[in-house]
This record gives structure tokens, sequence and C-alpha cells, in this order.
């Protein structure tokens, strides 16, 4: 069965459904169970899926734009210092922990250590900020305003 974007079993499809066995007395005072979590099909799926959202629409059109504006290569040689000492080790820590921990970037961080949650949850408020920015360029762009 497909859910959202990926495969799930169909014993784990429907609460209660597939061959499940009606809860009793003992299962209803236990700890509720975590939902099982969809997982990629391949890896081919899973490789695809990451470069789609590493290489954003903002880094094909505007970037090279830009690098020509400011003086071309010289910023080169700054973005893909930071690209290789920050964004890919920082980029690959995030799909270890997810890996690992089978959780989103706030779960996971807050397992791994109670005090690292914040860092989980301004690494999603920066990415929803990120998004908002690119969507309302965009959207600005389709109606021909100067940016």
């Amino acid at each position: 069965m497909l859910r959202g974007w990926a495969r799930v079993p169909d014993d784990a499809a429907a609460p209660g459904a597939g061959g499940a066995a009606a809860p009793d007395a003992e299962t209803d005072a236990a700890a509720p169970e975590e939902p099982r979590r969809a997982r990629w099909t391949s890896r081919t799926e899973f490789l695809l899926a990451t470069i789609g959202n590493c290489v954003g629409v903002g880094n094909v059109w505007r970037f090279p734009y830009l690098a020509y504006k400011n003086g071309g290569g010289g910023f080169l040689i700054p973005y893909f210092a930071a690209l290789a000492l920050v964004g890919v080790p920082v980029f690959l820590l995030e799909l270890a922990l997810g890996q690992r921990f089978q959780k989103g970037a706030t779960l996971a961080l807050a397992k791994l250590n109670p005090r690292f949650r914040g860092v989980g949850l301004a690494g999603t408020g920066m990415a929803f900020a990120t998004l908002a920015y690119e969507a309302s360029s965009g959207i600005l762009l389709g109606r021909g305003v100067a940016l």
C-alpha cells in the first residue's frame, strides 16, 4: 500500500486491520506502540530524492546570476569552502542520525541528547524560512517584480 510518498507494509496501514489481534485488557494498559515509519523502496529512489532536496531552485537559477553580478569566480572559492567544510558534514550527520534513530531531525537530536532539541527546531525553522523565501521570490519573479 502507498501512503504519502513511500511504501508502507499493509499490516501497518490501518490500526486493527490486516489480521491484527483485538486489543485486550493487558495491551490497553501497556504504553502505546509507535507507528511504523515508511521506508524507501530502493536506494535509487532515496538517492534521487536526496539530490532533489539538496539542489534547490534558488541554487540552480539565482546563484550563477548573483555570482556573475558580484564578481564571478572570487565568490566561488568561499562558497565551495563552506560547502566542503560545513554543508557536506552537517548533511551527512543528519542522514546518519535519521537512519540510526528513525525519527525526524528534531526528535533524533533530542533522543541523542535532550539539550539538542533546540538545534533540531532551529534547523526545521531555517528550512521553513528558506522554503518561504524561495516560494515568495518565485511568485514575485512570475509577476515580473525585480528582486
